[in-house]
């Protein structure tokens, strides 16, 4: 049997029931109701933000649309993902189990990961959480025998938590690590990891009191798999940097969670209440809560305190203005939206644009290498003082002294000009 089917043969039976898969598809609502399992669904990804919003997504109020612009970055960390799982694979967890020199093959860690792992966790007999966690590294490290003794093997887990970042947010990370948001969901998902963890071992250690019974030998038999921690690993969009944190423990508790979407249950219930006095009995249904189309009886009265700042909120006519995408003071302009997207759309090509440039121009420089002087077809090259040959030129004659320090062409840089009839166009 090898590794991936050794595997797969303690999560199978460790996996929930088909008819107890919540829906996990990545267009739902931060809290829907699940019609497959009959509970309130809370996604790991939205239990941190703002509980306003989270009461109005459970009080099924209909919610704003996501700009372009959140949009295309939400769209973006989808294509930066599997880059990020990857460095997760070759990079990060290749650190925490460094191979000896001369180790043969056989005894090499090996490295299997699911993506998109369906995760769940139930709260109560009425609400759950559920989500796709980018990874579920499975790392089986080979039964040996050193010196005579035989090493049991060992099956460990690491959960993959991956985020594409802007270049502002990225150093943030880097200071104070993943804020409210992002903690709720990477704890959330590390007790569901605890969870399947529980479950795998029970069908492992059923697996091998099987085998044990059929007399199969000790180093065949299955491993019992150990939660060794979850990677949160952030990558920087503009120049695919990318660093992690490593977390061995969890720094929210499960019941701390679990309250969270209690406190919303009671919080949505109390809603639903105040409405029903207020406007008379309206749309109450079981499944959907009271249904409000737009603002219409959106009662801010009837609504907590925002407590979290939110970011790509699609709940942002409730928030508290100081509330939103963690910006205070803001003053509304909506007549300029598309003006402003047009703006910021303008700027992602001129960034993609500028890269592409370098790129080009490090091919050019690496095959002039120390060419002062070419000539390309049509084009130039060579290498000038820039901006401060004015200055340069001013600082000569005050101070003749100094000019031999500064005649230095690695302080220049090299332009590239196109000429027509053998005239260069400045």
């Amino acid at each position: 049997m090898n590794e991936v089917d050794e595997i797969d043969q303690i999560l199978s039976p460790a996996s929930p029931e088909p008819n107890l898969t919540p829906d996990t598809s990545s267009d739902r609502p931060c809290v829907w109701w699940d019609k497959n399992i009959q509970k309130w669904g809370y996604r790991p990804s939205s239990i941190g933000s703002c509980v306003r919003a989270l009461v109005a997504a459970r009080c099924a109020v209909e919610s704003d649309p996501h700009s372009q612009r959140a949009l295309q970055i939400m769209n973006e960390g989808h294509v930066h993902e599997p880059s990020i799982v990857k460095y997760c694979k070759e990079v990060v967890i290749p650190s925490f189990h460094p191979v000896k020199s001369g180790e043969s093959e056989e005894n090499k860690p090996f490295i299997h990961i699911h993506t998109q792992q369906k995760l769940m966790l139930t709260v109560n007999s009425k609400t759950f959480l559920a989500g796709s966690m980018d990874g579920v590294a499975y790392v089986v490290i080979p039964a040996r025998r050193e010196g005579g003794r035989y090493i049991q093997g060992q099956l460990l887990i690491y959960g993959i938590e991956g985020k594409a970042l802007g270049d502002s947010t990225f150093d943030e990370m880097d200071k104070i690590g993943p804020n409210t948001g992002y903690e709720y969901q990477w704890n959330t998902y590390f007790h569901m990891l605890k969870d399947l963890e529980s479950r795998m071992k029970i069908a492992a250690s059923v697996e091998r009191s099987n085998n044990e019974a059929m007399g199969v030998k000790v180093e065949d038999l299955p491993l019992i798999p150990e939660l060794k921690g979850l990677i949160f690993a952030y990558k920087r969009r503009s120049d695919g940097e990318k660093r992690y944190y490593f977390y061995s423990q969890p720094s929210i508790t499960r019941s701390t969670i679990e309250g969270r979407v209690c406190m919303v249950e009671q919080l949505a219930s109390y809603r639903m209440e105040m409405l029903e006095e207020s406007i008379g009995e309206g749309e109450v249904s079981g499944a959907s809560g009271f249904v409000c189309s737009g603002n219409n009886g959106v009662n801010l009265a009837h609504f907590p305190a925002c407590d979290h700042k939110s970011f790509f909120c699609n709940f942002k006519s409730i928030h508290e203005p100081q509330m939103i995408d963690g910006r205070t003071g803001l003053k509304s302009f909506p007549e300029l939206e598309e003006t402003a997207e047009h703006y910021w759309a303008l700027g992602q090509q001129v960034k993609e644009l500028e890269m592409q440039r370098k790129e080009l121009k490090a091919i050019i420089d690496e095959a002039l290498g120390d060419v002062q002087k070419a000539v390309m077809g049509s084009f130039e090259c060579g290498w000038t003082d820039g901006r401060e040959s004015l200055n340069q030129k001013a600082l000569f004659a005050a101070y003749p002294q100094l000019k031999g320090m500064f005649v230095n062409r690695g302080q220049g840089f090299r332009t590239i000009r196109k000429s027509k009839g053998g005239e260069v166009e400045e």
